[in-house]
């Protein structure tokens, strides 16, 4: 593994262990067994460190989504991918760190780190809010192509569903964080039929879906 990999990655593990306020580049360095001015020949400093950790987050998050919705071939099997991958998401420190990450030790998760980021660095903040933008374009691309189709509804405003399958998937996170009782997988699986029923889902796959 590259040098700079290696330290987005032990920044990461330490920002989620202690925070981000709570961690120094010289802990990164002595967790790495490096100097300190290795890690300054990669990253200005600790807030461009910040911004290209959320770099590795979309990177590897975007790599995981094309991995995984390979099967991916109409509407109905895009939204079900999207809910099925809730629970996932919930602990999204796993697809960037690997099962590992799923440990009692991190005392932040992935969506606690991103919003306090977001609070004490604008670029990070903008960094987020164009990663959303684009998750949210492409479920609009989808359903504007299932409307054409005649697939859902014809009434329905595809910009206010991009952002209410984002707000459910955003909002799950929250909710599964706060009470890790939720049964996620349950849960979403019944929001997922719920849903297609709402926009009245007619198009291919339709007869799987319930």
């Amino acid at each position: 593994m590259e040098t700079r990999t290696r330290i987005l990655e032990t920044a990461l593990r330490l920002f989620l262990v202690q925070g981000y306020e709570n961690t120094s580049m010289r802990q990164v360095a002595e967790s790495l067994g490096i100097s300190k001015p290795a890690i300054y020949h990669y990253f200005k400093g600790k807030e461009d460190l910040a911004l290209q950790v959320v770099g590795l987050f979309e990177e590897r998050t975007r790599k995981w989504v094309t991995d995984k919705s390979c099967d991916v071939r109409d509407f109905g099997s895009f939204m079900r991918f999207k809910f099925e991958a809730i629970p996932v998401f919930s602990h999204v420190e796993v697809v960037v760190l690997g099962e590992d990450a799923h440990d009692d030790s991190y005392r932040h998760g992935f969506n606690d780190l991103i919003s306090s980021l977001a609070g004490i660095n604008p670029d990070v903040r903008k960094r987020v809010a164009a990663i959303f933008e684009h998750a949210r374009g492409n479920i609009q691309r989808q359903a504007l192509s299932a409307l054409e189709a005649g697939h859902i509804r014809d009434d329905v405003d595809t910009e206010a569903l991009a952002f209410m399958v984002h707000a459910i998937i955003e909002g799950m996170g929250v909710l599964g964080h706060f009470d890790p009782g939720i049964d996620e997988a349950d849960i979403s699986r019944r929001m997922f039929q719920m849903f297609m029923k709402m926009i009245n889902y007619k198009g291919p796959s339709a007869s799987r879906e319930e």
